[in-house]
């Protein structure tokens, strides 16, 4: 091991370099707080998001590295020993590897995380971290190149930068996108990792690794015949899964067809997509508590509420549950509990291109407060636009209260009127 990290600067150096791969890469995964404590896939992609400062960094570590080897003179006796292509590559395996370390390391430390936190594993998604691998491997090669063409360590802020761009490239659109990894874009609730689209981006980096590595040495590389024909096969295979992926939409999730539910509650069936369950009991026990106010009017509840995102079939038998913000976190807010009441039936009209009439988001809100204030969580003050109609009796308020829920049951939402005088 002490012959691999030579030109990183030895063993020492190489604790520091993984130390301070592991901080760079941390920046990103935080970047945007710890919500993806609540959802064991979104902490695998936080992890992995950790690879757009790692892969740079480690692209100007192996550019550095390599513009020693290159002025060192030690190229020429690498070209004279049975196998060249070992002893050069050894250092960008070197490099690879305590990148690929730092990378899996943060990885580990999120999922644990969120798995502690309360969030269902998955386990079986761990395989994306594959697909990152070889997308580390086309960075640290870029890197080779331009350590080995230049040969001098100043160059390493620009590899570091121009492997930065690549992924900043790929994510407006301007190249495939193919090294980008991670890049969160929601919770994953009903959704899993797309296997051929990941699949192509790894054969693509592999590809561009193999082509950079043989371009910084041609005859080290692709001398001998068994690894200029692995180098081929690998450039000409990676070309193909670029122009593929460059060929149409690939996107790096799917729906699931059939998402799993996990429901709680007793009087209120309250259902998350098993992604995202850490709110469930919270959430149930807040609902159940407001919901109190329309079973002493003899309203039926629905069946079940269900969270928007696991529902991919509309089924307007069932109650939406709006958490906004907050599918995420381990309680949720009284208010959440409410305008999830408020809407017991999941309407087409409440997506189509057409809005719903203003009326329906009027009674909603003014339902939702009626909840709020009959369960003693809310307190209208004097200046409150709504505060003469909630303050008033039950029996003023029971035959809006009725009629509403009952119009909002059957998506009736052309009828729905605020009561007189708000």
């Amino acid at each position: 091991m002490s012959g691999r990290l030579t030109w990183l600067g030895g063993r020492r150096v190489a604790v520091v370099l993984l130390a301070g791969l592991v901080a760079v890469g941390l920046v990103p995964t935080l970047s945007r707080g710890a919500d993806w404590l609540g959802s064991w896939k979104m902490a695998l992609g936080a992890g992995l998001f950790s690879l757009t400062l790692i892969g740079p960094a480690a692209s100007g570590i192996a550019c550095a590295a390599y513009a020693r080897f290159a002025a060192s003179g030690a190229e020429r006796l690498v070209a004279t020993g049975p196998r060249p292509w070992w002893p050069w590559l050894r250092p960008a395996l070197s490099t690879w590897s305590l990148a690929a370390a730092a990378l899996l390391t943060i990885t580990l430390a999120t999922t644990t995380a969120a798995g502690l936190a309360g969030s269902a594993p998955y386990p079986a998604t761990a395989w994306v971290v594959v697909p990152a691998l070889c997308v580390l491997a086309a960075q640290v090669a870029l890197g080779v190149l331009l350590g080995a063409a230049g040969r001098r360590r100043w160059l390493a802020p620009l590899a570091t930068v121009a492997t930065f761009g690549l992924g900043v490239l790929g994510a407006v659109g301007v190249i495939a996108d193919i090294f980008r990894v991670g890049a969160i874009t929601g919770t994953y609730a009903g959704e899993t990792f797309d296997a051929s689209t990941y699949s192509l981006q790894a054969g693509a980096a592999l590809g561009a690794a193999a082509a950079l590595l043989l371009l910084s040495n041609r005859t080290a590389v692709g001398g001998a015949p068994l690894p200029r024909a692995v180098v081929a096969a690998c450039v000409l295979g990676g070309a193909g899964c670029y122009v593929a992926m460059g060929a149409g939409l690939h996107e790096f999730t799917r729906p699931v067809a059939d998402p799993e539910l996990v429901c709680g509650g007793t009087t209120v069936r309250v259902c998350l997509a098993r992604e995202t369950t850490r709110p469930l009991d919270d959430l149930a026990a807040r609902m159940e508590r407001q919901a109190e106010a329309l079973t002493d009017l003899g309203l039926d509840l629905p069946p079940r509420f269900v969270q928007p995102e696991a529902a991919r079939d509309r089924d307007p038998a069932h109650g939406v549950l709006s958490l906004l913000d907050e599918e995420l976190a381990d309680t949720v807010s009284d208010e959440s509990a409410a305008r999830s009441l408020a809407t017991p039936a999941d309407c087409a009209a409440y997506s189509a291109d057409i809005p719903p009439p203003e009326a329906s988001f009027d009674a909603r809100r003014l339902l939702a407060r009626w909840l709020l204030m009959r369960a003693g969580l809310l307190q209208p003050d004097r200046d409150d636009v709504d505060g003469a109609w909630l303050g008033a009796g039950l029996d003023e308020q029971r035959s809006w209260v009725v009629s509403t829920y009952d119009r909002l049951r059957r998506c009736d939402l052309e009828a729905l009127r605020l009561p007189a005088g708000v």
